[in-house]
C-alpha cells in the first residue's frame, strides 16, 4: 500500500502530471477504490480523469487535427509565428540602420543633416 502525502491527499487542484501519474496507476491494474482512498479523490473523478486521458491519447495518435477548424487554427498560428519573426527582423534592421546613420530611429531612406 502506498503512503499518503499532503501533496496528494485532500481537496485542491491537481497538476496534469500528477493526474497522469494516478491514471497510469489505474491503467497498470491497481484497484480503483484503493487508489481513490490513497490519493483522496472520489472514484467518479478518477474515472473521469482516466476517460479524458484515454481520449486525449487517441487524439494524439491521429497525427492530424480532428477537424477542419483545428487545421485552420494551426495554420493561422504558424502564420502568426512567421509574421512575428519577420516583424522582429525588420525592427532589428531598422534599429541597426538608424544607429549607422546616427539619426536615432531610421524612418526613411534619406540622409541625415
Amino acid at each position: 500500500m502506498r503512503a499518503e502525502s499532503e501533496e496528494t491527499r485532500g481537496k485542491g487542484r491537481w497538476s496534469a502530471s500528477k493526474k497522469a501519474g494516478v491514471v497510469l496507476r489505474l491503467l497498470r491494474g491497481e484497484d480503483l477504490e484503493t487508489v481513490s482512498r490513497e490519493v483522496g479523490v472520489a472514484v467518479h473523478e478518477l474515472v473521469r480523469w482516466r476517460e479524458a486521458f484515454i481520449e486525449g491519447g487517441k487524439e494524439s495518435l491521429k497525427g492530424r487535427p480532428a477537424s477542419p477548424v483545428e487545421r485552420e487554427l494551426r495554420t493561422a498560428q504558424r502564420k502568426i509565428g512567421e509574421l512575428t519573426m519577420e516583424l522582429e527582423i525588420h525592427r532589428k534592421r531598422e534599429e541597426l540602420l538608424g544607429r549607422q546613420r546616427g539619426c536615432g530611429r531610421w524612418v526613411r531612406p534619406i540622409p541625415c543633416g
